[in-house]
């Protein structure tokens, strides 16, 4: 015959299998969650880089862009377009870096988000200049983080149009 005693360390039993239980299916809920948490900073991500390229597609803003990331001079009201379309980029950069920072973007996303800088960004004298006069806006660990690669990207010697052509050239019949 079971005692008192008997059926509390079964009772003791069943609780801790309870509580495993439970901490499994947290532990499953949680993984699902973090998987959606990345999945949502990916899609944000990707959702806000389309709108800004969209925006720079805009014949309003492109050749105004096309000029200042180049270096060549602007007149006021170009100089003040090109400094607020330089800020979204380097907002929407320091964005996407915390977001790695805080693990909501895979390592291979980020790599080629570093691609993009080194070849769509920091390559461009008139970005970097940009960067040099309002890096103090910006929050110190992407400081270091871009300081480093605006300064050792080099510079396009070719305009990205002309080597389309030439690739264009060899992919002819």
């Amino acid at each position: 015959m079971m005692t008192v005693a008997d059926l509390a360390h079964i009772a003791d039993i069943v609780a801790a299998i309870g509580i495993i239980g439970s901490m499994i299916f947290v532990g499953v809920q949680s993984r699902q969650n973090t998987r959606s948490v990345r999945s949502s900073a990916l899609q944000q991500n990707t959702d806000h880089w389309q709108s800004y390229y969209a925006l720079l597609a805009d014949p309003k803003f492109a050749g105004t862009f096309a000029k200042g990331s180049a270096g060549h001079d602007l007149e006021q009201a170009e100089f003040t377009q090109f400094f607020l379309l330089c800020r979204a980029l380097l907002m929407g950069m320091e964005n996407q870096h915390y977001q790695f920072q805080q693990g909501l973007i895979d390592k291979e996303a980020y790599a080629g988000f570093k691609v993009v800088i080194n070849e769509q960004v920091a390559a461009f004298p008139g970005i970097r200049a940009m960067w040099q006069l309002t890096r103090h806006s910006y929050g110190a660990e992407f400081v270091r983080f871009l300081d480093p690669i605006m300064a050792e990207a080099p510079i396009h010697q070719q305009s990205a149009r002309m080597k389309w052509k030439e690739l264009l050239a060899t992919n002819q019949p």
